[in-house]
């Protein structure tokens, strides 16, 4: 920021700062710099302001000393400008807070390194310090000078202003003493005979940014020449002052340093402050939010334990009912299996009988009947035989749904050959040819899965109106569903998509007893053994071409049980 009212002074100053790639922002009095501040947020202050110092209304010095007292601005970096060539203007300008004081006529190359000197403590300030407990403290100075009355001039004249003082002759120890020990300033002699204070200068802050306190350094010459200038600010001198000039404003331009220093330790101190009480604040807010979390966490346990204690109690209620449930289905499933042995037993003796006593009547008498007698003799015969078919089928079926399945790894290759053998006569019969791919081993009832191939074997060729029916098994596994998928293809006469579903009931049958003879039991009782194995039964077809008959079994036998 640049706050100057000639017009013309701002252009050379925007010429040279603009060179250097520093953005710049122009105002013409103190009034409109304050405003300007106050209104664009903390933010968006500028790192370095450059004040003329006779200004129109509030003067630069008096703009200096605005900025220093207030809390939010006190860290930027002032640097004064005026055309006076007096000490008086400089001690003023500098004992108003100003960080420094040029001349406007300045070289050029001497008015970019102060710029650049105030920019790089500007840009460490806020990182480099840690307080201390105190927030006042004596100023503890180094002054290395290779002539002990000139130090004890300078020890003189500050020992007035309550400075500590400490003196080196020799640049070796002063070089140690700053390596090892606090210093808020030291006052270094650019003309030494061992080792120059640019020298000095250049070691001491080579631990600038490892120690706890920054060291600031003002560097004393014997004149003002340009190159001993750049030379010391290059070094990382902070400022520099002529050894000839007035003790005010050598001690001026070192106490504008260390205000500045201490300006920016008590501005750590604030925020350090304020971050503890926001932290404080914040862990009582996490205290309070994390007791009330706490409280609202301790009743919604508090529910979820009623509401599983209601659970269990509920849940052991309903265990109770399924034990009961369990010993009554267990009861009735005894007293369905005896009936139906009974049933089947008592209904199998009267048409035994019956049949029995047809067959005598036809042989003893079948010379007096005519052929419609025999024809009826027949007719009855033959319902008394289907009778007792459906009947045993029923019987099977029965079983199926009331006595346990014994489950153990069974080889299904087995299984099937003791099923072609039940069916041999048939097989011979009917010419049939049956091909078969490898089948696994898995946990079944044995018995039950030969009347389930046996069963869809017969089928395969008894609904076959080709002259050999054909007939092929396979097995494919699905591991990630724990099962195996079994198919019986056949060159049967197919089914009708509307009766895919239908023929799985019992009783249900789709063709005539004179063509196809059966109960209508079988698939029912395939069906009913393939769920006790965990797995599902459907069937593919085409009329005229064929059908294909899957059923799935669980390789676990945890689920077959």
């Amino acid at each position: 920021m640049i706050v100057e009212d000639s017009e013309t002074q701002v252009v050379v100053l925007r010429h040279i700062l603009e060179g250097q790639g520093w953005e710049t922002t122009c105002l013409g009095n103190a009034e409109e710099a304050l405003e300007w501040l106050t209104s664009t947020g903390e933010k968006n202050f500028p790192n370095l302001i450059i004040i003329d110092y006779h200004l129109p209304g509030i003067q630069g010095d008096e703009l200096c000393r605005r900025l220093k007292l207030n809390i939010n601005t006190r860290s930027i970096p002032t640097l004064i400008l005026t055309i006076d060539t007096n000490e008086e203007s400089e001690k003023k300008a500098l004992e108003s807070g100003a960080d420094d004081f040029i001349l406007k006529h300045t070289d050029e190359d001497i008015f970019i390194l102060k710029i650049k000197s105030l920019l790089r403590k500007a840009k460490s300030s806020h990182i480099l310090f840690t307080l201390g407990s105190a927030i006042f403290k004596r100023s503890r100075i180094l002054v290395v000078d290779n002539a002990p009355d000139y130090l004890g001039y300078i020890e003189k004249a500050l020992n007035e202003d309550g400075i500590q003082i400490e003196k080196a002759i020799i640049s070796d120890e002063a070089i140690l003493r700053l390596e090892n020990e606090r210093f808020d300033c030291a006052v270094l002699n650019i003309k030494m005979p061992e080792i120059n204070g640019i020298e000095i200068c250049r070691k001491a802050l080579e631990k600038r940014d490892t120690i706890k306190d920054p060291l600031l350094i003002l560097m004393l010459t014997a004149n003002e020449s340009k190159e001993e200038m750049m030379q010391a600010l290059e070094a990382g001198a902070d400022d520099f002052v002529a050894k000839s000039s007035d003790i005010s404003i050598i001690k001026a331009r070192l106490f504008a340093l260390l205000r500045r220093k201490f300006i920016q330790e008590d501005n750590i101190r604030i925020f350090e402050e304020l971050k503890e009480k926001e932290m404080e604040v914040e862990r009582s807010r996490i205290e309070k939010s994390a007791a009330e979390a706490k409280a609202v966490l301790a009743e919604r346990l508090l529910n979820i334990v009623e509401q599983l204690e209601e659970e269990i109690e509920e849940r052991k209620k309903m265990e109770e009912k399924i034990k009961n449930y369990s010993h009554e289905l267990e009861r009735s499933n005894k007293e369905l299996e005896s009936f139906a042995y009974v049933a089947s037993h008592d209904l199998q003796e009267p048409l035994r009988a019956i049949s029995s006593y047809l067959q005598l009547v036809e042989k003893r008498y079948k010379n007096l009947l005519d052929d419609k007698g025999r024809d009826f003799i027949e007719r009855a015969v033959n319902g008394a035989r289907r009778m007792q078919d459906m009947i045993n089928d029923l019987l099977v079926y029965s079983r199926i749904s009331t006595r346990p399945i014994s489950v153990e790894p069974r080889s299904f290759d087995d299984i099937l050959d003791r099923a072609i053998t039940n069916l041999n006569a048939a097989i011979e019969r009917s010419k049939a040819i049956i091909t078969r791919d490898p089948l696994p081993t898995i946990p079944c009832d044995e018995s039950q899965v030969i009347r389930l191939f046996q069963n869809l074997l017969s089928n395969s060729i008894k609904f076959c109106d080709k002259p050999h029916p054909i007939i092929q098994i396979s097995a494919q596994e699905k591991p990630n569903k724990n099962q195996t998928v079994f198919s019986i293809k056949d060159n049967g006469i197919g089914i009708e998509n509307e009766y895919k579903e239908s023929i799985f009931k019992i009783f249900n049958r789709l063709h005539g007893r004179g063509k196809y003879p059966g109960t209508g039991i079988g698939l029912a009782i395939c069906q009913k053994i393939v769920g006790l194995h965990g797995g599902k039964m459907w069937v593919e077809s085409e009329p005229g071409i064929g059908s294909t008959f899957y059923f799935s079994v669980l390789h676990s036998t945890e689920a077959n049980k």
